[in-house]
């Protein structure tokens, strides 16, 4: 049978239609993607190869995962395909439109996409638009309004169960995020992948978590270019 995949893997990335295709490796391998959507390792299944695979050893049925900076749905599809109850956070429309086209690809149901970003308060904010879809950031400078929810106002609101597991991507808006979701963060203590971008950042959410009792663990060192990865976890978390 003829697989379109197969020769898009020998074109040079620039010159890759936007077309339906199967996501080649990895735990999503088979499911069906829009090739330029993102970029192109989500398709080839090689994006963030690591957290796929925590995320796919950690997540099952019985768990709420909040997709926190969702841009196109990667692993929102990965945590829906485990059968884990999706709680996605995007303020782009760009990107909202292209998760909302990447699950419905694979028919699923159990993802609820909030068009916002994710804050210390609700309100508006500017956000700027990034080189790449996926590197947008709250910013005084930016070029769009959007809404901006926090995820301690947004549990309280019960607009959704309390998350389990957090994966949380924001572009230097993380210590921001984290201060709006204390509460929820001390009640609940959900297990939390991290993306962390510059020093400051990283030292500021280290702190916090830490002195909320979690545990961390540093998955990657941002030493050299800022971009730190962890994972932190409490000692009574509600995960899996």
């Amino acid at each position: 049978m003829w697989n379109p995949a197969s020769r898009l893997v020998r074109l040079p990335l620039k010159l890759v239609p936007d077309m339906t295709v199967p996501i080649l490796s990895g735990p999503l391998a088979g499911k069906r993607w829009r090739s330029r959507s993102g970029t192109h390792g989500c398709w080839l299944g090689t994006y963030e190869a690591d957290l796929q695979r925590q995320l796919a050893a950690v997540l099952n049925p019985h768990d709420v995962f909040y997709d926190v900076g969702a841009n196109v749905g990667f692993f929102s599809l990965l945590a829906a395909s485990r059968g884990a109850r999706v709680i996605a956070f995007e303020p782009l429309a760009r990107n909202a439109d292209l998760f909302d086209r990447n699950l419905q690809l694979n028919r699923i149901a159990s993802a609820t996409l909030v068009r916002c970003a994710v804050g210390r308060h609700e309100g508006m904010a500017r956000f700027k638009s990034g080189a790449s879809a996926s590197m947008g950031r709250l910013s005084r400078e930016g070029d769009v309004e959007v809404p901006v929810t926090a995820l301690d106002a947004f549990l309280a609101a019960g607009r959704a169960p309390a998350p389990t597991v957090i994966k949380m991507d924001i572009e230097g808006a993380e210590s921001e995020a984290l201060a709006g979701a204390r509460s929820l963060l001390q009640a609940h203590r959900p297990l939390l992948f991290l993306s962390t971008h510059g020093w400051k950042q990283h030292e500021a959410c280290r702190a916090a978590l830490q002195d909320m009792g979690y545990r961390l663990d540093l998955r990657r060192d941002g030493a050299s270019d800022g971009q730190y990865e962890l994972t932190a976890r409490h000692p009574g978390d509600s995960a899996g």
